[in-house]
């Protein structure tokens, strides 16, 4: 059974690929699958591993963390055109927040590999170079993010815009 994919047409619709080739664009649209996530359905869960991201193209999405006294502290609401999930950039991390519907919705999730990788054109192998190690600092429960590899960045206008 294929799973179901993503239309190119609706990624040009909602404009946050404008950035991308047409030939980009159909790698996209190829291996990104479609989610359909009813009210209140997690998407993924604190603590998961964070190998995917996710991409809203119809509804609305908390992201959240679970505070100290059990109750859910929202971070923000992800809305159409927009990308949540970014840990999953950051290889060996694992979900440091929850994401739940808030109405029914139509995600598209895609390995973040094959994003940085296929889509952008970028090396996974140097990515996590790319990250701000100071930026991550205060999460002390995830891996060591010190890289023996030297940084890497990418052309003019080839980074990959992600919320």
């Amino acid at each position: 059974m294929n799973k179901p994919t993503i239309q190119v047409s609706e990624l040009r619709r909602l404009g946050t690929f404008d950035w991308l080739s047409p030939d980009r664009l159909v790698l996209l649209s190829r291996n990104m699958e479609e989610l359909r996530v009813a009210k209140g359905q997690a998407i993924y869960r604190s603590d998961e591993p964070a190998k995917q991201l996710f991409y809203v193209l119809e509804g609305l999405i908390a992201v959240s963390l679970l505070g100290s006294e059990g109750r859910f502290v929202r971070l923000t609401v992800v809305t159409p055109g927009e990308f949540f999930g970014i840990t999953a950039l950051v290889r060996g991390w694992r979900r440091l927040s929850t994401a739940t519907a808030l109405r029914d919705s139509r995600v598209g999730r895609i390995e973040s590999h094959v994003f940085v990788k296929e889509v952008c054109g970028l090396p996974w192998e140097l990515f996590g170079g790319l990250m701000d190690t100071s930026q991550l600092r205060g999460f002390s429960h995830q891996p060591s993010l010190t890289r023996s590899s030297p940084r890497w960045s990418a052309p003019p206008g080839r980074a990959c815009p992600t919320r």
